[in-house]
């Protein structure tokens, strides 16, 4: 007895401690649950917030590009109301050479232009700078961001572990706690074996007890009544014959249903071991799965390889692009030395056109009287071209001038630029302190969005191994919908195990109600049976049994105390047997709770399946906000591709300009070559039209390419047209550095050409060698041209051919009136000549233009002729007004070479 107690406080201990487990992971499994939940709303929280930030981001980037098409334009604006202006200066200079003031006023224009250029194209650095700011502070947040889903995933990993390793301790609990019952099983089967014996021991000594009480009475109150109780028994002897019959129907009935109890049974012990099998299988695609996600894991981490690969990439982009930026800074200061050594070629050429210009002064001097007209023409063609002097000179001063403010710029460039980038590690430095703190403050969030980030990064890559390959999709959605189908019939089999076990306590309830029945009749037909025999015994030994009636009753007596001593026995092992069905039942009600903890394990899967599902859904979430910010992660490299882009374009552009500006000079050669044909000169300027139009129709072109790629980036077709262009063009510039150089030669040899004419020519032509020298000025003035070119970015081109044409039409006029003027002092009509102050038109290719300083009017009158009011379109008339008289002698500086002072009269720090 105490025996059983014992073991019934252990298994009700070891119940209550599986009880108590079994709570304690289900309160464990809940608080993960509700902490995921947390994790996720502030993942979703803090996903939003940096799906805001990236608008924003966008927002201005797009502001951005905006503002860098409108600067742009303006840029294009501006070049062509350059362009326009240098059209205008080319047709005052071909008009005229006095027009000072306006081209003064026109250069002015031009360098606010420039300057105007200069500072959008300094705006415009700037915001490509903060472009390139922004972008990389976008690699710096996507490198924390999967530096913070790496620390998701391990502590994802981790959890996953954990939850593994419980389910691994509660399989082992479950399988400790079968063993229990199973012993506590048989240890039951047992006992109750044990109680049967006890039972039928009992029964025996009861018997025996009722048949000595029996003998008793039998001997006290009916010797004298045998006779009659004789006949009784005979009647009660076919009762109980009959009574037997049916016992013995009861037992076979009872048989019967205890058979069937018995297939019961084993039936219910074969769906144990079928539902075990399941658990089996369901184990073994679980560690399939774990499996499947370890090679989606492996892939996930090539991913990651592979952006931080592009990454890298991308960094050696941008340190490219400050290489180049250095080497163009770099360049800047080269093209600024060769620009120095050649304005001092070039003052030195101007000084020699000076001489050469004293020289021709003298010889004019020293002819006749006849003469003095022509010296008074020539000396204001000497003005003009003194003050084309100056104005070059102020050209070059001006030059220069640009060339210290572009050093001085590009100094405050690179200043600004090392403190933009001592603020960015400072802003850098201030936000590694800002995610330091967060991340301090949001370690335990972080832990638990790194065990969400895990499970969805698993999740993301069985979706991905189910998207890239088909067949395995279909093998998991086989699996999945057979798992499921395993889950809802195990859930069918639990209710079905559930009904049959109550089924089953049921059929214990009445297998215990016909076991008492049973007893009650064995009782009864074995009282029968033992009444019978002895009723026998008691006819056969009738005469002997009063005989030995003393004996009996005093062995009886000494029979009796023994059967007392039997009966508390007895009523002792009662009490056992009830304690034994008391401890059966307490078994009945923990293989019930069992039962239920069974079914609350079920529910605790269904619940995890559930969570699966919702993880599952989260997971597909998180993967399109991945696609997303992988989209705005290509657009900015495409912005940043876009802005390489356009930095080679504009390369392009300057070298097509240059390109330009060589074949101009090109077009100048030429017309240096066909000196005395106006229709060489005619063609230069229309190709020089031409060329400037193909310059502003591939400006167009490539700001229309640009403006469509701005805003489409998907048109390929038409930046492949363009790079085809641009290929065509990088072809033609080769191909015209290479006429430059033959150029260049060509220029060389008819310099020497034009010095051995020069040396060999006789004294009448000295006047035509002197307009060979100046043309051969003219020729340095294009190597002035190319330093004016560099310094004012390509700018001035055409305003210096304009120049240059104007020069070359003065000096043909003057050859051809010294030699219309030495035809006729031979000829000796001096006279009109003089009084004429022209020569005839029809005698010259080329006749200058009629021009009134005061009027600011071409082809109408001349200045001496004004009559200060509008005059007509007519041409001036022959005779002309002279306020000097003719043998008036002009003052003349012998140190500045200039008319207009003595050289006694002149200041020196007046000179250049």
């Amino acid at each position: 007895k105490e025996r059983m107690e014992k073991m019934e406080e252990e298994a009700k201990k070891k119940l209550e401690e599986v009880k108590q487990e079994q709570e304690q992971t289900v309160d464990s499994l809940r608080n993960v649950v509700e902490e995921l939940k947390k994790e996720l709303s502030s993942v979703n929280e803090t996903q939003l917030e940096k799906t805001k930030t990236i608008q924003t981001l966008e927002l201005e980037k797009g502001d951005l590009e905006r503002k860098a098409a409108t600067l742009e334009e303006k840029l294009t604006a501006s070049s062509e109301q350059k362009h326009k202006l240098e059209n205008d200066i080319a047709q005052l200079m071909d008009n005229s050479s006095d027009s000072s003031e306006k081209l003064a006023k026109l250069n002015q224009d031009l360098r606010e232009k420039e300057t105007l250029l200069e500072s959008t194209v300094e705006t415009f650095n700037q915001k490509l700078q903060h472009l390139e700011r922004q972008e990389q502070e976008m690699k710096q947040k996507l490198d924390l961001q999967s530096e913070e889903a790496a620390q998701n995933v391990k502590e994802l990993k981790t959890k996953l572990e954990e939850m593994s390793n419980r389910e691994k301790d509660l399989d082992l609990k479950l399988a400790h706690t079968n063993e229990n019952l199973a012993k506590t099983e048989t240890e039951l089967k047992e006992r109750l074996g044990e109680i049967e014996q006890e039972k039928k021991t009992i029964h025996e000594l009861e018997m025996s007890l009722k048949s000595v009480e029996n003998k008793e009475k039998d001997a006290s109150d009916r010797v004298e009544k045998l006779e009659k109780e004789k006949i009784e028994l005979e009647k009660k002897l076919e009762v109980e014959i009959k009574l037997k019959e049916e016992f013995e129907v009861a037992n076979k009935n009872e048989s019967s249903v205890v058979d069937s109890l018995k297939k019961k049974i084993a039936e219910s012990e074969k769906m144990i071991v079928e539902f075990n099998e399941k658990v089996t299988k369901a184990t073994e695609e679980n560690n399939q799965l774990k499996v499947s996600n370890e090679e989606i894991e492996k892939r996930n981490e090539k991913l990651a390889t592979d952006i931080r690969n592009m990454n890298e990439e991308n960094e050696k982009k941008i340190k490219q692009l400050e290489t180049k930026c250095e080497e163009m800074i770099k360049q800047m200061s080269l093209g600024d030395e060769e620009k120095n050594g050649k304005l001092n070629e070039i003052n030195t050429l101007l000084s020699e056109k000076e001489k050469i210009i004293e020289q021709l002064s003298k010889d004019v001097r020293e002819n006749s009287e006849a003469k003095t007209q022509l010296e008074e023409s020539l000396q204001q063609k000497s003005k003009a071209l003194e003050d084309s002097q100056a104005k070059y000179q102020e050209a070059l001063t001006a030059s220069e001038k640009q060339i210290t403010e572009l050093t001085g710029s590009v100094e405050s460039y690179t200043k600004s630029l090392t403190e933009k980038t001592e603020e960015l590690k400072t802003v850098n430095e201030a936000i590694a302190r800002l995610q330091a703190e967060q991340n301090n403050q949001q370690g335990d969030l972080k832990e638990k969005t790194n065990v969400l980030a895990e499970q969805e990064n698993k999740i993301k890559q069985l979706s991905e191994a189910l998207e890239s390959v088909g067949d395995e999709k279909s093998k998991l959605d086989g699996v999945i919908k057979e798992l499921k189908i395993d889950r809802d019939k195990l859930s069918d089999e639990l209710k079905q195990k559930t009904v049959r076990i109550d089924e089953l306590s049921n059929t214990n309830e009445e297998l215990a109600k016909l076991k008492t029945l049973l007893q009650d009749n064995q009782k009864t037909i074995e009282a029968i049976i033992g009444e019978k025999d002895k009723f026998k015994v008691a006819l056969s030994e009738k005469d002997e049994e009063i005989k030995k009636m003393i004996a009996d009753k005093e062995h009886n007596e000494k029979e009796f105390v023994k059967m007392r001593d039997a009966k508390k026995q007895l009523e002792e092992k009662n009490d056992d047997l009830l304690d034994l069905s008391h401890e059966l039942e307490s078994a009945k009600q923990g293989l019930d709770s069992y039962v239920e903890e069974i079914r609350g394990l079920k529910e605790s899967l269904n619940g995890r399946a559930e969570d699966m599902k919702t993880l599952s859904e989260e997971k597909t979430r998180l993967e399109k906000e991945m696609e997303t910010m992988q989209e705005k992660l290509e657009a900015e490299e495409r912005s940043a591709k876009r802005a390489v882009f356009l930095e080679s374009q504009l390369e392009k552009s300057n070298k097509l300009i240059k390109q330009l500006t060589a074949v101009t000079t090109e077009q100048k050669e030429r017309a240096d070559k066909m000196e005395a044909t106006l229709k060489a000169q005619a063609e230069s300027e229309t190709e020089n039209v031409t060329l400037k139009r193909t310059v502003t129709e591939l400006k167009a072109a490539l700001q229309e390419a640009e403006a469509k790629s701005a805003a489409t980036s998907s048109n390929t077709v038409e930046l492949d047209q363009l790079r085809s262009k641009l290929c065509s063009l990088e072809r033609d510039r080769t191909r015209l550095e290479q006429d430059k150089t033959r150029l260049e030669t060509q220029v060389t040899e008819l310099k020497q050409t034009k010095s051995t004419t020069a040396t060999s020519n006789t004294s009448s032509s000295s006047v035509a060698s002197n307009g060979v020298k100046e043309q051969g000025a003219g020729d340095t003035s294009d190597v002035a041209k190319l330093i004016e070119e560099k310094d004012f970015a390509e700018s001035q081109v055409n305003f210096l051919n304009s120049i240059i044409a104007d020069q070359q039409r003065s000096l043909e006029e003057l050859k051809s009136t010294v030699k219309e003027l030495e035809t006729n002092s031979r000829t000796g009509i001096i006279g009109a000549v003089s009084s004429e102050g022209k020569v005839v038109a029809g005698t010259r290719v080329i006749t200058p233009r009629l021009f009134c300083d005061i009027c600011d009017i071409f082809d109408a009158h001349d200045t001496d002729d004004c009559p200060r009011q509008a005059g007509g379109d007519d041409s001036p008339p022959l005779e002309q007004s002279h306020v000097l008289p003719r043998n008036h002698e002009r003052p003349y500086c012998d140190t500045c070479e200039m008319f207009g002072h003595d050289t006694a009269d002149c200041n020196d720090e007046e000179t250049f």
